[in-house]
């Protein structure tokens, strides 16, 4: 069993790795431990990730905390994964559970099988998202991990939900949001969008801007601006087919949103999101 080494993929003096990858049909990866710590989350599709020969069902929202000991594997069969993880060092790991330990939910990370045994809700996922896009752009620093370590365990523990001022979102609404990461629903646009959600657009238009602060077009386009990180980490197409394929057909508007996104422009996001993880 293949054992990954942080110090094979990180660079002298690095906290922490932010690794982002795009698992297709029945592509499969090779059990393996490792030499540090890592927690994971998927950002849309559904898959297995067996942990000490369990396995266990994922979907949009899984988390998990994967301790140097624990041999895990990710699968897709017949599906689409996207995975986000941070592999950080032991020392950073035992701040985090001793955090865990007082906050009484230490069954996140302890236990005999912890890979995806919590589940979060549709907006902790976009703040872990967005928490992502921060780190992998980001010196890698030990504050800068810690800061987002810690917020996580918060969360968790308090079981804080984003914009808690805000009414609850209508059960429609958070369906066709969450929609959009669905296979097919970036080509079937803000047609689809609408579609989805089952009401008029002048109704969907004024749900999103009052839930989620954002026009329909705006959250569209966050979930076109994933799929083209996705691709550029995970693929060597080139820019213009990424930028064709997630629904931009001028290049310059596209260059302008992902850059406004993500601080930098795409070449040097992909440049940057290349040292992931070596394949097992």
């Amino acid at each position: 069993m293949n054992r990954l080494k942080f110090d094979s993929f990180a660079r002298k003096g690095e906290a922490y790795h932010a690794g982002a990858t795009v698992m297709e049909g029945d592509q499969t990866n090779q059990p393996h431990t490792h030499d540090f710590h890592e927690v994971f989350w998927i950002s849309s599709g559904t898959g297995v990730h067996e942990l000490n020969g369990n396995p266990l069902p994922l979907s949009p929202g899984s988390l998990g905390f994967i301790r140097p000991s624990d041999a895990h594997k990710f699968s897709a069969p017949g599906g689409s994964l996207c995975i986000r993880n941070i592999a950080f060092r032991p020392k950073s790991a035992a701040m985090i559970l001793q955090s865990l330990r007082e906050g009484g939910c230490p069954a996140i990370f302890d236990g005999k099988t912890l890979g995806a045994s919590v589940v979060v809700s549709s907006s902790l996922l976009q703040h872990l998202d967005a928490a992502f896009d921060r780190l992998a752009i980001l010196p890698r620093r030990p504050v800068h991990l810690h800061a987002f370590l810690f917020d996580v365990v918060d969360r968790l523990v308090s079981g804080w939900q984003e914009r808690r001022d805000l009414p609850a979102v209508p059960e429609w609404l958070a369906r066709g949001v969450e929609s959009l990461a669905a296979p097919g629903a970036i080509e079937a646009g803000l047609a689809g969008f609408y579609r989805r959600c089952g009401r008029c657009r002048e109704h969907v238009a004024r749900a999103c801007r009052r839930h989620y602060g954002l026009s329909p077009s705006d959250l569209l386009n966050q979930h076109r601006l994933k799929r083209a990180a996705s691709l550029l980490a995970t693929t060597e197409d080139g820019i213009l087919g990424i930028a064709l394929e997630c629904g931009w057909n001028h290049l310059g508007h596209f260059y302008d949103l992902f850059k406004n996104a993500y601080k930098i422009p795409p070449g040097q996001f992909r440049q940057m999101a290349r040292r992931t993880l070596p394949a097992s």
